[in-house]
Order: structure tokens, then C-alpha cells, then sequence
């Protein structure tokens, strides 16, 4: 009877939504050899922009198809980390470093939430801390993904993007700290 029940609440993981994501996780990697196989900012925005899609599409997806899974939650959050800050670290470290273009040496600071809520993520699976995608979360991901291609193209507003992409990060990265240490609070307030 035991054996049934754990059976019955196993998720099905093997989904379209967690094979985008994935695809996307292998989607940074692709990046980072691209960025360093000397290919052209054009061929660097299209790639990053092609992967940056299925990160809207995946959630789209399980939600229109009901493909929700716990781990198809945290997977997306983890792959989404790795996918933005691995590009933009390499980035930084062709095009700002070694290239010296200052608009890349700017570039850390679209990664604010990334900074601010990096306790959330490496504790989110731990302590199973359920904390939702919120509207502030998706906007800060959509200027990050506006503004990599506009610092690649040199596009005159590309500074005002890294401005305003780090100021919404920071209220989403607290945002996103406050959710996950609520359930510890609650927890102090009980005892």
C-alpha cells in the first residue's frame, strides 16, 4: 500500500517545459564557447535571445498544458541563474577585461537580484521553501535579457538599461529574501 502511494504522487518529469529548460541550461554553455570562439556580437545576441525565449515559453507551457512540477520549479530557477550569469560573466571577462569596453565592465550590475536572493537559491531546495514567480522577478529577467543585447550592439540607452535593470533587481532580489525567510519567521513565532 506504501509503495502505492509514493508511486502516485511522483511527478512526471520527462515534460516539454523541463526539456526547454534544460535545452536552455545547455543553451549557456554554447554561449560561453561562442564568446570566446571570437564569433560576432550579432551571432551572440541572436543565440542569447533564442535561448532567452524558452525561458517564457517553458512556464507558458506548463502552465497552459498543466506540466507544472515541483522540480520542473526549482529546475527553472537554478538553470535560469546559470544561463544569465555565466553569459554575462563571460561577457564581462572578453568584452570589458580583456577588450577594455566599458559598457561590459557595467555589466554586474543587471545581477543584482542574483546577488541579493543567492541565499534563496542555494537554501530553496533544502529547506523545500516554496516562493512563487512574481511579476517584479519576470520583469527583471525580461530587462536583463533587453539589455545584454543592447550593451553588445553599444546601443546609445544601453547604460540607462544597466541602471534600470539594477535597480529592479535590487527591489526583486529583497522581494524574493523576504518570501524565503518568511517561513522561518513563522516558524520563531511558534515556538
Amino acid at each position: 500500500m506504501k509503495q502505492r502511494t509514493k508511486e502516485a504522487i511522483k511527478e512526471n518529469i520527462h515534460n516539454i517545459p523541463n526539456f526547454l529548460t534544460l535545452i536552455r541550461g545547455i543553451g549557456a554553455a554554447i554561449l560561453v564557447y561562442l564568446v570566446f570562439g571570437n564569433y560576432s556580437k550579432l551571432t551572440l545576441a541572436a543565440v542569447f535571445l533564442a535561448f532567452a525565449v524558452t525561458d517564457g515559453i517553458d512556464g507558458w507551457i506548463a502552465r497552459r498544458f498543466n506540466q507544472q512540477t515541483k522540480f520542473g520549479k526549482y529546475f527553472d530557477v537554478v538553470v535560469d541563474r546559470i544561463f544569465m550569469m555565466s553569459f554575462v560573466i563571460f561577457l564581462i571577462i572578453k568584452f570589458g577585461i580583456i577588450d577594455g569596453e566599458i559598457l561590459f565592465k557595467l555589466l554586474p550590475l543587471i545581477m543584482t537580484r542574483e546577488v541579493i536572493a543567492a541565499p534563496v537559491y542555494v537554501f530553496i531546495r533544502k529547506f523545500d521553501v516554496r516562493v512563487n514567480v512574481k511579476r517584479i522577478g519576470k520583469t527583471t529577467t525580461g530587462l536583463q535579457s533587453l539589455t545584454v543585447p543592447a550593451v553588445l550592439f553599444s546601443i546609445p540607452f544601453a547604460f540607462i538599461l544597466i541602471i534600470l535593470t539594477s535597480i529592479v533587481g535590487i527591489f526583486s532580489g529583497i522581494s524574493y529574501a523576504k518570501d524565503f525567510s518568511k517561513p522561518f519567521k513563522e516558524k520563531k513565532e511558534e515556538i
